[in-house]
């Protein structure tokens, strides 16, 4: 940034001495009216830019916005509000910056003392504008004692009052342009819609009040807040590690998990793993007509599925018992147990009287075997029958299954 130092200060804001040392600060502020404009779509060579200048008198200059150098194509004051500029290669998206510069006059009158009539307010500053008089609108007026401007003609200019340098960029709380705000220790910065941030530091104390983030452009990538401690980017809520979240359309691949709850949050499935493990399960969904399908699979070339009740709880399918029996040897007068689906090897020995139970919605088998050097007789319950009659006599060592039909006992 350049810097004007002017000579004596003034002894008031009034007096002639004063209005000389203002018009003399201002004398750096006479030039023409200043258009400038970022261009460059990566496609077109010739760009028509609108200044409104109202002047052919006028001067162009372009540099790249990357590098800062100056760039140079043919130039064409096409009229007093026009020039077109005409490159050999398509300029890339907005990488190129055109200032044009008007006469003397152009854009509005030079700001000069006589202008500023309220000095009652230090600490106002003058900005380019579109001219003399929404320059005096927007800034009010001012005491003075320091100049201040920047070297590139689009950026603004200030005046700001103090007995120095540092006492008049403290006025006004100013920096140099493209340097950095530094650590204030307060201070709020209000609505600064799309302000530029390079980088935000966390504070211990201090909270960084945001509603949103763009990540590039806006077009680009946004986060937002959610609620406390909750964020989302793209409208699309960040998953935390200890939240209770929906997560819907999501592919897990190879999760880890010890359980499976359903939608009321209770217990489904315990996953309980085996540090060895090299056998394991597949289940496979099927299309119409056909069974989904738990298989077996693993390193092993045989592999069998081992399906283990609780206590003396029994597996079943479809509500019917299934693969467990039981094996007794029977000495006295006793009527046979009755477990659905189970089946039973009784041996019948000296001093067994054995009676069948009832055959009414009984799906057990009943293999019996006389161990006995004599008959058995085995009787029925309820008038039911075997095979038509109320007994079936097993000689010595003879067997029979038997198995309900229903109603009644079919020997097998």
């Amino acid at each position: 940034m350049a810097r004007k130092q002017l000579g004596a200060p003034p002894l008031s804001d009034t007096d002639s001495t004063t209005k000389l040392y203002v018009d003399d600060a201002l004398e750096g502020f006479a030039p023409g009216g200043v258009y400038a404009i970022t261009f460059g779509d990566g496609a077109a060579t010739s760009y028509p830019i609108t200044h409104n200048l109202s002047s052919e008198n006028i001067t162009v200059t372009i540099r790249d916005v990357a590098t800062g150098e100056v760039v140079y194509c043919d130039v064409f004051v096409t009229d007093a509000e026009t020039v077109t500029l005409v490159f050999d290669v398509a300029p890339a998206l907005d990488s190129l910056r055109c200032v044009v510069f008007g006469p003397v006059g152009a854009g509005g009158a030079p700001l000069v003392s006589t202008d500023i009539t309220d000095s009652t307010t230090t600490g106002r500053s003058v900005l380019t504008a579109a001219s003399q008089a929404a320059a005096r609108t927007a800034t009010g007026s001012v005491s003075l004692s320091e100049v201040l401007w920047d070297d590139l003609p689009d950026r603004p200019a200030v005046v700001a009052s103090g007995a120095d340098t540092a006492a008049a960029r403290a006025s006004i709380s100013a920096v140099e342009l493209g340097g950095d705000l530094g650590t204030p220790t307060s201070g709020t910065l209000t609505n600064c819609t799309g302000l530029p941030i390079s980088s935000l530091v966390a504070s211990t104390s201090i909270a960084v009040g945001v509603g949103t983030i763009e990540l590039g452009h806006a077009s680009d990538t946004t986060i937002s807040r959610v609620s406390a401690g909750k964020a989302a980017v793209e409208g699309i809520e960040i998953v935390t590690l200890t939240g209770t979240q929906t997560l819907p359309n999501k592919t897990l691949t190879s999760p880890k998990m010890n359980s499976i709850l359903d939608t009321n949050g209770l217990l489904v499935l315990t996953l309980t793993g085996n540090a060895s493990a090299v056998n394991s399960l597949i289940i496979t969904n099927q299309a119409a007509g056909s069974a989904p399908q738990i298989q077996a699979t693993g390193n092993d070339l045989n592999v069998g599925v081992n399906v283990v009740p609780k206590g003396s709880g029994l597996f079943r399918f479809n509500s019917n018992q299934v693969g467990t029996w039981s094996k007794t040897t029977l000495t006295t007068s006793a009527t046979l147990s009755s477990v659905s689906g189970h089946r039973y090897v009784v041996l019948l020995d000296s001093g067994a009287v054995p009676t069948m139970p009832t055959a009414v919605s009984n799906n057990s088998l009943y293999t019996l075997k006389n161990i006995h050097t004599s008959d058995i007789t085995i009787s029925t319950t309820s008038s039911q029958t075997i095979e038509g009659s109320s007994t079936l006599v097993l000689s010595a060592g003879s067997s029979s299954d038997v198995i309900s039909d229903g109603a009644n006992w079919r020997t097998i």
